[in-house]
C-alpha cells in the first residue's frame, strides 16, 4: 500500500516520470544492468537510541554509534537524488538533530520522505518540526496495546506517553489539515501477538 501512494505521489512530480518508466523496464527485463538511478533509497541516519528494546539487534552490536549529520547526507543524496527516501536507522531518528534538515532538503527537491521512531521524544516541539518539515510519512513502531506488554518489550519507553504523544500529532496534523501519513509498525513475537486486535482498535 505504501509504495502504490508513493508512486502516486511521484507520478504528480513530473520529473520523476522518465526514471521511473526506465526502472520499471529494467525490472520487466530482468538482466544484470539496470538503465536509471534507484527510485527508492534507504539512508540509516543514527544508531543511537534511548531504549533498549528485547528483539533489536543494536543492544548486541559493536559498530560505531552515532548519527549522520546533514552534510554526509547531502552528498548521498545529491548523487542518488532518490524519488523515495526513507530514513531509518537501527538508532532513534529525533535523537538526530539534522534529521529535519534532511528531510526538508529532499522535500525542496520533490522527493517522497519517511522515517521511522519509537514515539518517545514526540513533544509539541517535535510535533511542530514533523508538521512543518513537509514529512509525508512518520512511522511509530509500538509493539503492544497495554503498558503492561509494551513496555516488557521496549525496555525503558513509557506506553501511556508514546501513545498520547502519537494522538497529539494526529491532533494537531488533522487540525492544520497537514497530509502527513502516520502508520504503526508491531514487530509481532510471542508475547504480543495476543494483542494485535487490540492495536487496531487503538
Amino acid at each position: 500500500m505504501v509504495y502504490q501512494e508513493v508512486i502516486t505521489a511521484l507520478i504528480k512530480n513530473y520529473k520523476f516520470i522518465p526514471r521511473i518508466t526506465v526502472c520499471g523496464f529494467s525490472v520487466f527485463r530482468s538482466g544484470p544492468e539496470v538503465y536509471a538511478l534507484p527510485l527508492r533509497a534507504q539512508i540509516e541516519n543514527s544508531t543511537v537510541c534511548n531504549l533498549a528494546c528485547r528483539m533489536c539487534p543494536l543492544t548486541g552490536m559493536t559498530r560505531h554509534r552515532g548519527f549522520m549529520n546533514f552534510a554526509q547526507f547531502k552528498k548521498i543524496y545529491d548523487v542518488l537524488q532518490p524519488p523515495f527516501i526513507t530514513l531509518p536507522g537501527y538508532g532513534e531518528s529525533f535523537l538526530n538533530q539534522d534529521i529535519f534538515k534532511m528531510v526538508v532538503y529532499a522535500k525542496s527537491k520533490g522527493a517522497f520522505v519517511k522515517f521511522d521512531s519509537n514515539g518517545t521524544l514526540l513533544n509539541k516541539e517535535n510535533i511542530k518540526k514533523v508538521l512543518n518539515s513537509g514529512l509525508d510519512l512518520l512511522s511509530f513502531s509500538l509493539d503492544g496495546a497495554t503498558s503492561k506488554t509494551y513496555e516488557k518489550i521496549r525496555i525503558k519507553s513509557n506506553f501511556k506517553m508514546v501513545v498520547k504523544g502519537i494522538k497529539d500529532l494526529l491532533t494537531e496534523r488533522n487540525r492544520k489539515k497537514n497530509p502527513l501519513q502516520v502508520h504503526l509498525a508491531m514487530v509481532v513475537q510471542n508475547d504480543n501477538v495476543f494483542e494485535l486486535l487490540d492495536l487496531i482498535r487503538l
